[in-house]
């Protein structure tokens, strides 16, 4: 049935095999190719020669935290291009998911907290309980950029 197909999409989407399989990287890299496919949207990953050296439950973290930022973009933004990059500076991974969409005030406090319907005050803290942080700046007809910082644990 339709909700058996539905229900099967998002537990992959959240936790697909290759993210277990393979790391973050190509995780992302599929993440990418699926939403080019589904939503016919231009991507691209850079940094994907970085190795994020955290543990594996930050791995599936980042990877739902990022595919969250994805489905906004999906939701929201009517976006074009969208794009992740992964940087490394000393002990600190970032992770950015940009796009050229509609954008919004990201100084608007009801979008932040979650009255907008974007959570973005949840993904916030959810980060925040990694010892991370979660950077957002977004104008509206600019697109946005979301940048996570994730301290490198082991």
């Amino acid at each position: 049935s339709k909700a058996i197909a539905e229900s099967r999409s998002l537990t992959y989407d959240l936790s697909p095999p290759i993210l277990y399989e393979l790391g973050l990287v190509p995780a992302f890299k599929w993440r990418l190719e699926v939403l080019e496919q589904k939503e016919k949207v231009k991507t691209q990953l850079i940094g994907e020669e970085i190795n994020l050296n955290v543990k594996k439950e930050i791995v599936i973290f980042i990877y739902r935290i990022v595919n969250e930022l994805i489905q906004n973009v999906i939701k929201h933004a009517k976006a074009t291009e969208v794009s992740i990059e992964i940087t490394q500076v000393k002990r600190k991974y970032y992770i950015s998911v940009r796009d050229n969409g509609a954008g919004f005030d990201s100084n608007n406090r009801k979008i932040i907290s979650g009255t907008g319907g974007f959570g973005l005050l949840s993904i916030k803290e959810r980060i925040e309980n990694f010892k991370g942080h979660f950077f957002i700046h977004s104008e509206p007809g600019k697109g946005t950029l979301a940048k996570i910082e994730i301290p490198e644990i082991k």
